[in-house]
């Protein structure tokens, strides 16, 4: 679950930089078609990079990564940790599912306002007079202004008769040119990134760019500016436009008629553009080249001094030495490095969301994010030997935890170094690496 909400805040910070990028040095310039195909191209761009990290990820990362633990428990303190961590976890409140149940009924809403609003619309042309002309309809309504939507251009009943052909070949030119199609595409991106406030500058920023490349499509035929913009001045009387499809308040007005009035940008202008490249190079390779830390085990956590002799259970719930995709090997093609290297676990493969349990009785001593190994689990046993759980879904345990044999810890996923959902296991014992079947019980 935390692994979604990472990636979109990933995703919102790459969009936010891009986007103000766009907003303080190209906005301004006159190369509409540029810019529109420029601010769509945002989204994907936005959503891509924070994958970065799984489309390079040959060397950049280690195999293995050795892990540090700072602290140093005692034996005598080893049942007071025990405790405290059965306490915190009866009182935990699991916030992700808070977050995400905040989150799930913003896109519920954003579902329902654009499904409702684009609905509205089959509703009202039904309920309408409906011309066939060349290359569109002209429906009357009994809607307040003159809008379009797709081919369908809606004008008010009372001023079918005399309304202006500028004002109509305005509505046909956002027709043409697939206004509508944007428009959608935007608001789908803003319900499922909401949470970001750059979102709504976003939408506005489109839909002046909208109307810059129709007005300057008007303005190349035979029409005066200042009959066009009296023309545009008139459509402020209109109280409450829709905000999905209307193009006419207060605010765009006047960026319009900016706009209008502007020199043409010249070619040289258009180096500008450049300035992209090497930012959104930049946030490539900020996420495809993390920061590489190297972590030596330590030793730090005391077992008790009774030994006892230990057998570890499949650590895959529900599945088989069968399900066994790739075996501990000293020499294995890697699926997505390519290269030859050592395998030094098993991969078992399941379904996402398949729970995974502690192989053995254990302390906890890695619970997070690492790197290539996605979502990863370290438990401590007795005796010196150490099991390690990667690509995890999601967690479902904490540092200085003691767990149970058989304890769900987490849930088979993808996360980190992967080409699909399965969990990788490794055995250890003093940091030596192991054939966990040698030990795995029947």
């Amino acid at each position: 679950m935390s692994s979604f909400f990472i990636y979109l805040l990933q995703a919102s910070v790459v969009f936010s930089i891009v986007f103000l990028a766009y907003k303080f040095f190209l906005s301004k310039l006159t190369f509409h078609a540029v810019n529109r195909f420029l601010l769509l191209g945002l989204v994907p761009i936005s959503l891509l990079i924070p994958f970065s990290k799984q489309i390079m990820p040959e060397t950049l990362f280690q195999e293995t990564a050795d892990l540090v633990f700072m602290e140093h428990i005692r034996l005598g303190a080893f049942h007071e940790i025990e405790t405290m961590s059965a306490a915190t976890e009866n009182a935990a409140i699991d916030y992700w599912n808070i977050v995400l149940i905040i989150y799930s009924l913003g896109v519920l809403l954003g579902l329902y306002r654009l499904i409702n609003t684009t609905r509205s619309l089959w509703v009202l042309k039904r309920q309408s007079i409906v011309h066939n002309r060349e290359g569109y309809k002209l429906i009357e309504s009994e809607s307040s202004e003159i809008f379009s939507f797709f081919n369908w251009v809606f004008i008010p009943k009372e001023t079918a008769t005399d309304c202006d052909p500028w004002i109509l070949e305005h509505e046909r030119a956002h027709a043409r040119m697939k206004h509508s199609l944007d428009i959608l595409f935007i608001e789908l991106f803003i319900t499922f990134f909401w949470i970001n406030p750059f979102v709504y500058m976003y939408r506005r920023s489109v839909k002046s760019l909208h109307e810059f490349q129709v007005d300057h499509m008007v303005l190349s035929k035979d029409v005066k500016l200042s009959e066009y913009m009296e023309l545009l001045l008139q459509s402020l009387k209109i109280k409450k436009p829709n905000t999905l499809y209307s193009y006419f308040h207060h605010p765009m007005m006047k960026k319009r008629i900016d706009m209008m009035t502007k020199e043409r940008s010249n070619n040289f202008s258009k180096a500008k553009y450049l300035l992209l490249f090497p930012l959104c190079a930049f946030l490539f390779f900020a996420f495809a080249k993390p920061q590489e830390r190297k972590v030596e085990v330590v030793n730090t956590i005391e077992t008790p001094v009774v030994k006892k002799a230990l057998s570890f259970i499949f650590p895959v719930k529900g599945a088989t030495k069968k399900d066994i995709s790739s075996f501990f090997t000293k020499n294995r093609k890697h699926p997505v490095l390519k290269i030859n290297k050592a395998h030094e676990g098993i991969d078992i493969r399941a379904d996402q969301g398949t729970p995974v349990v502690a192989s053995e009785e254990g302390i906890v001593v890695l619970a997070r994010k690492e790197a290539q190994w996605g979502n990863l689990v370290v438990v401590k046993h007795a005796e010196g030997y150490e099991t390690w759980y990667a690509h995890m879904y999601s967690l479902n345990t904490q540092e200085k935890k003691r767990v149970k044999k058989g304890e769900v810890i987490g849930y088979v996923g993808s996360t980190g170094n992967t080409t699909g959902p399965h969990l990788h296991f490794e055995l250890r014992d003093q940091g030596k690496k192991l054939n966990p079947l040698n030990y795995i019980e029947d």
